[in-house]
Protein backbone atom coordinates (compact mmCIF):
# COMPACT_ATOMS: atom_id res chain seq x y z
CA UNK A 1 0.00 0.00 0.00
CA UNK A 2 1.08 3.54 -0.50
CA UNK A 3 -0.66 6.61 0.83
CA UNK A 4 -4.43 7.11 0.94
CA UNK A 5 -6.92 5.14 -1.14
CA UNK A 6 -10.62 5.93 -1.54
CA UNK A 7 -13.12 3.08 -1.94
CA UNK A 8 -16.52 4.17 -3.35
CA UNK A 9 -18.15 0.80 -4.14
CA UNK A 10 -20.98 -0.59 -1.98
CA UNK A 11 -18.74 -3.51 -0.98
CA UNK A 12 -15.17 -4.56 -1.58
CA UNK A 13 -11.95 -6.06 -0.33
CA UNK A 14 -8.55 -4.53 0.38
CA UNK A 15 -5.26 -5.56 2.00
CA UNK A 16 -1.89 -4.16 3.00
CA UNK A 17 -0.51 -4.77 -0.52
CA UNK A 18 2.24 -7.19 0.41
CA UNK A 19 0.86 -10.12 -1.57
CA UNK A 20 2.83 -13.32 -0.86
CA UNK A 21 5.58 -11.38 1.00
CA UNK A 22 5.63 -9.80 4.43
CA UNK A 23 4.52 -6.17 4.64
CA UNK A 24 7.23 -3.49 4.84
CA UNK A 25 8.68 -1.54 7.75
CA UNK A 26 7.67 2.10 8.24
CA UNK A 27 4.44 1.88 6.27
CA UNK A 28 1.66 4.40 6.66
CA UNK A 29 -1.41 3.62 4.60
CA UNK A 30 -5.06 4.62 4.75
CA UNK A 31 -8.34 3.72 3.13
CA UNK A 32 -11.41 5.95 3.09
CA UNK A 33 -14.48 3.77 2.61
CA UNK A 34 -17.25 6.09 1.45
CA UNK A 35 -19.72 4.43 -0.90
CA UNK A 36 -21.21 6.77 -3.48
CA UNK A 37 -24.42 8.28 -2.12
CA UNK A 38 -23.80 7.28 1.51
CA UNK A 39 -25.08 9.61 4.24
CA UNK A 40 -24.87 9.84 8.02
CA UNK A 41 -26.83 6.94 9.49
CA UNK A 42 -25.81 4.48 6.78
CA UNK A 43 -23.67 1.68 8.17
CA UNK A 44 -20.40 0.20 6.96
CA UNK A 45 -19.20 -3.11 8.36
CA UNK A 46 -15.53 -4.10 8.17
CA UNK A 47 -14.60 -7.81 8.38
CA UNK A 48 -11.08 -9.23 8.46
CA UNK A 49 -10.44 -12.54 6.68
CA UNK A 50 -6.68 -12.64 7.40
CA UNK A 51 -4.80 -10.83 10.12
CA UNK A 52 -1.22 -11.30 11.27
CA UNK A 53 0.64 -8.22 12.50
CA UNK A 54 3.47 -7.60 14.94
CA UNK A 55 2.02 -7.83 18.46
CA UNK A 56 3.48 -4.62 19.85
CA UNK A 57 3.97 -2.02 17.23
CA UNK A 58 2.05 -2.47 13.95
CA UNK A 59 -1.60 -1.40 13.98
CA UNK A 60 -4.77 -1.27 11.97
CA UNK A 61 -7.02 1.49 13.32
CA UNK A 62 -10.63 2.07 12.29
CA UNK A 63 -12.53 5.37 12.57
CA UNK A 64 -16.25 6.04 12.15
CA UNK A 65 -15.94 8.95 9.72
CA UNK A 66 -13.84 10.40 6.91
CA UNK A 67 -10.48 10.76 8.68
CA UNK A 68 -8.46 10.03 11.83
CA UNK A 69 -10.21 12.90 13.65
CA UNK A 70 -13.44 10.85 13.68
CA UNK A 71 -14.27 8.60 16.67
CA UNK A 72 -11.97 5.56 16.76
CA UNK A 73 -14.01 2.35 16.81
CA UNK A 74 -11.19 -0.19 16.63
CA UNK A 75 -7.44 -0.64 17.09
CA UNK A 76 -5.97 -4.03 16.23
CA UNK A 77 -2.60 -5.81 16.30
CA UNK A 78 -1.33 -9.35 16.74
CA UNK A 79 -2.56 -12.50 15.04
CA UNK A 80 -6.15 -12.89 16.25
CA UNK A 81 -8.68 -12.02 13.55
CA UNK A 82 -10.66 -9.07 14.96
CA UNK A 83 -14.43 -9.16 15.32
CA UNK A 84 -16.43 -7.24 12.73
CA UNK A 85 -16.50 -3.46 13.21
CA UNK A 86 -19.52 -1.37 12.21
CA UNK A 87 -19.71 2.40 11.87
CA UNK A 88 -22.82 4.49 11.22
CA UNK A 89 -21.47 7.76 9.86
CA UNK A 90 -21.76 6.73 6.19
CA UNK A 91 -17.95 6.63 5.94
CA UNK A 92 -15.15 4.61 7.52
CA UNK A 93 -11.46 5.49 7.66
CA UNK A 94 -8.91 2.68 8.10
CA UNK A 95 -5.19 3.20 8.76
CA UNK A 96 -2.28 0.74 8.75
CA UNK A 97 0.94 1.82 10.46
CA UNK A 98 4.12 -0.20 10.94
CA UNK A 99 7.30 0.55 12.86
CA UNK A 100 10.89 -0.02 11.74
CA UNK A 101 11.69 -3.36 13.35
CA UNK A 102 9.76 -6.57 12.63
CA UNK A 103 7.43 -7.42 9.74
CA UNK A 104 4.71 -10.08 9.52
CA UNK A 105 2.64 -11.61 6.73
CA UNK A 106 -0.39 -9.36 6.18
CA UNK A 107 -4.00 -8.47 6.69
CA UNK A 108 -6.99 -8.59 4.37
CA UNK A 109 -10.37 -7.01 5.01
CA UNK A 110 -13.71 -6.68 3.27
CA UNK A 111 -16.43 -4.13 3.80
CA UNK A 112 -20.13 -3.90 3.12
CA UNK A 113 -22.52 -0.97 3.08
CA UNK A 114 -26.10 -0.88 4.39
CA UNK A 115 -28.34 2.15 3.99
CA UNK A 116 -30.21 3.33 7.06
CA UNK A 117 -33.83 2.19 7.00
CA UNK A 118 -36.02 4.06 9.46
CA UNK A 119 -38.16 1.88 11.72
CA UNK A 120 -41.13 3.55 13.38
CA UNK A 121 -40.87 3.49 17.14
CA UNK A 122 -43.37 1.58 19.22
CA UNK A 123 -43.85 1.13 22.93
CA UNK A 124 -41.25 1.82 25.59
CA UNK A 125 -37.49 1.72 25.01
CA UNK A 126 -34.79 1.86 27.68
CA UNK A 127 -31.51 3.47 26.64
CA UNK A 128 -28.55 2.40 28.80
CA UNK A 129 -25.57 3.88 26.92
CA UNK A 130 -23.65 6.89 28.20
CA UNK A 131 -24.22 8.57 24.83
CA UNK A 132 -26.59 7.88 22.02
CA UNK A 133 -29.43 9.08 19.90
CA UNK A 134 -33.01 8.12 19.22
CA UNK A 135 -35.86 9.24 17.01
CA UNK A 136 -39.43 8.41 16.11
CA UNK A 137 -38.21 6.44 13.08
CA UNK A 138 -39.89 8.61 10.49
CA UNK A 139 -36.78 10.37 9.12
CA UNK A 140 -37.89 12.75 6.34
CA UNK A 141 -41.42 11.30 6.26
CA UNK A 142 -44.25 12.17 8.61
CA UNK A 143 -44.60 10.14 11.77
CA UNK A 144 -47.36 7.51 11.85
CA UNK A 145 -50.92 8.03 13.08
CA UNK A 146 -51.68 6.59 16.51
CA UNK A 147 -47.99 6.16 17.26
CA UNK A 148 -47.14 5.95 20.98
CA UNK A 149 -43.49 5.80 22.02
CA UNK A 150 -41.48 6.48 25.16
CA UNK A 151 -37.81 6.36 26.06
CA UNK A 152 -36.29 5.83 29.50
CA UNK A 153 -32.74 7.21 29.49
CA UNK A 154 -30.90 5.38 32.26
CA UNK A 155 -27.17 4.87 31.57
CA UNK A 156 -25.66 1.77 33.13
CA UNK A 157 -24.01 2.71 36.41
CA UNK A 158 -25.85 6.02 36.75
CA UNK A 159 -27.04 7.14 40.17
CA UNK A 160 -29.48 9.72 41.47
CA UNK A 161 -27.93 13.14 41.00
CA UNK A 162 -26.13 12.34 37.74
CA UNK A 163 -27.13 14.71 34.97
CA UNK A 164 -28.37 13.83 31.51
CA UNK A 165 -28.28 16.33 28.67
CA UNK A 166 -30.86 16.00 25.92
CA UNK A 167 -30.34 17.87 22.64
CA UNK A 168 -32.69 17.94 19.67
CA UNK A 169 -31.17 17.84 16.19
CA UNK A 170 -34.56 18.20 14.49
CA UNK A 171 -38.12 18.64 15.65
Amino acid sequence: CSGPTTLNALSGTFDDGSGASNYNNNQSCSWLIQPTGSVIGDSITLSFSSFELETCCDYVRVYDGTDANAPQIGSFLGSTIPADVTGTSGAMYVTFTTDGSVVYPWFEASYSYSPYVPTPCSGATTLTGTTGSFDDGSEANNYNNNQSCSWLIQPTGSVIGDSITLSFSSF
